[in-house]
């Protein structure tokens, strides 16, 4: 329980971040009220739309549901590229090591507290995806296998940005390296399948079937989303496993690494 709420690092990211104090009380007010006027205006116009049959329950459940996916892949590397670079320019990363900390509390707490508005972010969509669902009468399959890949994907992508902070010295070159590897996943896994296609014949392309894809998360939510039928129906649920899967092995083993080395003590003072 320590290594979580009890965490010092944790508390200490989420007041340094999350809650923090280096804004004046008025600025924090403003930008509290118009985050609140945003997200009213979105479940407004939501609800409006589906109350005035403008939108069905699945359509937007549907623009929900990419929305938060393009947001997590934009904002979780960004939220913890700088979470071991920023302790090394501001040269608190050794005093931060020769703590009682142990290496797990120093990872888990700055990933967790980091990714914290990532997941402020997920529940304030949750109302709104559930609205849609019911007004949609949508398999309850379609609601939480596309929030099981949106948390799997945020934590990944979140010990893709931290792991990319701790290999290297610079923000913006750990920010650069995180941002390349999703972006392979992204994008790089579209070019691998068009190159396939020029070599195989585009006329015998099964996405499904191409494996690198599956390390797409644009893939996965299709998958996720095809109860709704959108798209062309996907034979099976492997693409989506597959992310899974990667997702949890992933996060498992670049977080093991950083622990591990960080076990070590003074040697990583070497850094």
């Amino acid at each position: 329980m320590g290594t979580f709420i009890e965490n010092p690092v944790f508390q200490k990211e989420l007041r340094s971040h999350l809650l923090s104090r280096r804004q004046s009380k008025a600025v924090r007010i403003a930008a509290s009220a118009v985050a609140a006027i945003l997200v009213g205006m979105m479940y407004y116009f939501s609800v409006r739309a589906i109350v005035r049959g403008q939108m069905e329950g699945r359509d937007l459940f549907q623009v929900v549901a990419w929305c938060q996916l393009v947001l997590i892949i934009f904002l979780a590397p960004s939220l913890t590229a700088n979470a071991i670079t920023q302790e090394r320019e501001q040269q608190t990363w050794n005093a931060l090591l020769l703590t009682r900390l142990s290496g797990d509390e120093i990872v888990i707490g700055k990933l967790l507290a980091r990714l914290a508005p990532a997941v402020i972010l997920l529940l304030l969509f949750v109302p709104l995806s559930l609205l849609a669902a019911v007004a949609g009468n949508l398999p309850a399959s379609a609601l939480y296998l596309s929030y099981l890949l949106l948390i799997a994907t945020t934590v990944f992508y979140g010990a893709i940005g931290l792991f990319s902070s701790w290999v290297y010295r610079r923000t913006s070159v750990a920010t650069s390296a995180a941002s390349g590897v999703i972006a392979f996943f992204v994008v790089g896994t579209y070019l691998l399948l068009g190159l396939w296609g020029a070599a195989s014949g585009f006329m015998n392309i099964r996405i499904e079937g191409f494996a690198p894809m599956w390390l797409n998360p644009f893939m996965a939510m299709s998958v996720a989303l095809g109860d709704l039928g959108y798209g062309s129906p996907t034979p099976s649920h492997v693409p989506l496993a597959a992310n899974l899967i990667v997702c949890l092995v992933g996060t498992l083993v670049l977080v093991t690494a950083m622990i591990r080395r960080l076990a070590r003590g003074p040697k990583e003072l070497e850094q």
